[in-house]
């Protein structure tokens, strides 16, 4: 690592122009102070060089190396009149270059400071939301798409909050996913998670498996197994109703130590689940190195699945594919009939969406639950 730095403390000059200045500040960020750059443009262009340099591979004793990077830039006096405020503002932009995503630059704008703070404000709430209690699970019914039946259900996290309401994902999953109570909240949802699953069981209730949403933090916390079989056996659950379901987020950066939980997992008959499959960069190479039990086809490919000759194509690869490995599949975001039979033409057996319920409180899927258990003693 040190030397990869001491290399790109090398180079860096040599990609700017000559009367360019460069400090390493500590870590593995750098600045770069252009004198006299007073236009945005040629400031973003000097980014663009770095940008492109930052495309190459670097070899280093031996070892080649892809290295990533996010700039961020302020301009004298527009953005800043002393060196720590345009350090600063420099800063706020690099954050939301970030954000935006891998090998990008942006520029300080006046909004980056209102957003900064209402992350700050965001982040000081999460502090009191797990405090006090305020985040609960809601659940989303997963059924056979034959017969309707409910054979599992998905856990979601939502936020009760105090003063407006109760809060979905969307509005503040992001924060979580990096707050250092991440992890804290991610055990929470297992074993919660977990004591419904029981409670449904003593009840004599017909569901069979309950899916949990894994944060980053939980896959990196190197307790991974030890979390899931301590709820397992509090809640005295068998491994075959979890199931554990992961992004890729997850999927794109795990190794071999990360690896080595979900295999033991999977080992002892944890399933484990790929939420959202072919939305994003993972390879289908990468699907024989992590030890799956079901793929997820994302909602986006089944809202359009009727219309979308692409969309189609993709649900039908998707479909074969899991059939051929072995993996279960379930459809996400069914909410017609007509893309409920085509899946099932497709060969896809389960399915969750509005169609058949959105994510309920306990105690509302439990009445889904019993009308259920009431129909199936009817039948019989």
């Amino acid at each position: 690592g040190d030397a990869v730095l001491q290399t790109l403390a090398i180079r860096l000059p040599a990609w700017l122009d000559q009367d360019a200045i460069v400090a390493r500040f500590g870590g593995d960020e750098f600045a770069v102070m252009l004198p006299g750059a007073t236009d945005p443009l040629q400031v973003a262009a000097s980014a663009a060089a770095l940008l492109d340099a930052f495309a190459a591979p670097f070899c280093v004793l031996g070892h080649t190396f892809h290295l990533g990077a996010s700039i961020g830039g302020a301009i004298s006096p527009t953005q800043g009149l002393s060196a720590g405020e345009l350090v600063g503002n420099a800063d706020l932009a690099l954050f939301r270059a970030k954000q935006d995503g891998k090998r990008r630059f942006r520029l300080f704008q006046p909004d980056m400071r209102s957003a900064l703070l209402s992350r700050l404000a965001l982040q000081s709430e999460l502090r009191r939301a797990v405090a006090a209690g305020e985040f609960v699970l809601h659940y989303q019914p997963q059924v056979a798409l034959d017969t309707r039946r409910i054979n599992g259900a998905e856990a979601l996290l939502r936020w009760q909050h105090p003063e407006r309401g109760l809060l979905f994902p969307g509005a503040f999953l992001s924060q979580l996913e990096e707050h250092p109570l991440a992890l804290e909240v991610g055990r929470w949802i297992l074993d919660e998670a977990c004591r419904q699953m029981a409670a449904w069981r003593d009840a004599g209730l017909p569901i069979r498996k309950m899916g949990v949403n894994l944060f980053t933090a939980q896959v990196r916390s190197g307790t991974l197994t030890s979390d899931v079989a301590d709820a397992l056996q509090r809640h005295r659950l068998s491994p075959e109703m979890l199931e554990l379901e992961i992004t890729e987020t997850i999927f794109l950066k795990v190794d071999e130590p990360v690896l080595r939980p979900f295999r033991d997992l999977h080992r002892r008959g944890v399933g484990i689940s790929f939420d959202d499959f072919g939305t994003g960069y993972a390879s289908l190479s990468s699907l024989k190195r992590f030890p799956l039990t079901r793929l997820k086809i994302d909602r986006g490919f089944v809202r359009d699945l009727m219309t979308d000759q692409h969309d189609a194509a993709i649900v039908r690869s998707i479909i074969q594919i899991g059939n051929d490995i072995g993996l279960d599949i379930i459809a996400e975001g069914i909410e017609t009939s007509d893309q409920e039979a085509r899946l099932l033409e497709m060969g896809c057996k389960q399915g969750q969406g509005f169609l058949y319920a959105k994510a309920l409180p306990a105690a509302r899927f439990e009445d889904l639950l019993q009308g259920l258990g009431r129909r199936e003693k009817i039948a019989s």
